[in-house]
């Protein structure tokens, strides 16, 4: 089992290595549940890449600076499931994720590609969490390039975004509203694409710490969060979405892993020092 993520300057050159953070995290945390995997990460052509991440990550140049991200994104899928870089069942993730348990075990034998639905008509799948099989790889080529040739027809103001998320629907079929019942089913356009409830498989935490509290622009942050609230949310869910303003509880909730020795490793190893790798939680909790 392999993972591939992206992780592009694209305008942000200066905050570049703080965004290999969350690709170098979400690996360490893959790797754990799947120590013999592979972590390719997408970046552009020209990025600095600090040379310690070769221990844990291949990264591959591809030219994102030519399309719209959400665009470039799509066809570097199509070209990597082309390349011999795709040589294991991969999870396509985006880097806000983390990997709690295993969840192809609820993937079924005969699926060919399978996603996350969520509560959401307008957005009812999720593109931060696609599963595709080597045993499938001309149904996973053929996947992003109809995705991908779907997005070219969209208006221009859409396509760094919605026009992902349409394309993909169009592509999968929409399902009856009663279908968005927590339960696993099949595409509606075809039975070999496999839905997964994003509730289980790709959690966005809102209050997933007793300490903290939502409101209409993010998180509020109020106290450390408890250790009791992280082992449950551990023990449940599969997979973390960390979408959004939710980036900070990225970093926490990563930190707080560590710390309770839920996830293991040396951030020295990777060029990265404890309070940089983790400066949103010494940031948020220096002298408590």
């Amino acid at each position: 089992m392999n993972l591939l993520m992206c992780c592009t300057p694209l305008g942000r050159e200066d905050r570049y290595r703080e965004e290999l953070r969350f690709v170098l995290l979400a690996s360490i945390f893959f790797k754990s549940i799947y120590p013999q995997s592979k972590i390719f990460v997408g970046t552009t052509k020209n990025a600095d890449i600090p040379k310690s991440l070769s221990k844990i990550i291949q990264f591959i140049r591809f030219p994102f600076e030519k399309l719209p991200f959400a665009m470039a994104r799509i066809k570097f899928y199509e070209e990597f499931t082309k390349s011999n870089f795709f040589m294991n069942d991969t999870f396509f993730v985006g880097s806000d994720v983390l990997f709690l348990k295993k969840p192809d075990h609820n993937i079924s034998d005969h699926s060919h590609l399978a996603m996350t639905y969520r509560y959401h008509l307008t957005m009812p799948y999720c593109s931060d969490l696609i599963f595709v099989k080597k045993q499938h790889q001309q149904i996973s080529t053929d996947f992003f390039r109809n995705v991908y040739k779907k997005m070219q027809w969209m208006p221009a103001q859409i396509q760094d975004g919605y026009a992902e998320q349409l394309s993909i629907a169009i592509e999968m079929g929409f399902l009856d509203i009663n279908k968005f019942d927590g339960k696993t089913h099949n595409a509606p356009n075809n039975s070999n694409y496999l839905l997964l409830p994003g509730n289980d498989f790709l959690y966005t935490p809102n209050d997933f710490f007793s300490s903290i509290k939502s409101d209409m622009a993010g998180q509020l942050i109020n106290d450390i969060p408890d250790i009791e609230s992280l082992e449950d949310l551990a023990n449940t869910k599969h997979v973390i979405h960390f979408k959004g303003d939710r980036k900070k509880l990225f970093i926490i909730f990563s930190y707080l892993c560590k710390k309770n020795n839920m996830i293991k490793f040396n951030s020295n190893d990777y060029g990265y020092d404890e309070s940089f790798l983790f400066k949103e939680f010494f940031d948020q909790y220096k002298g408590r």
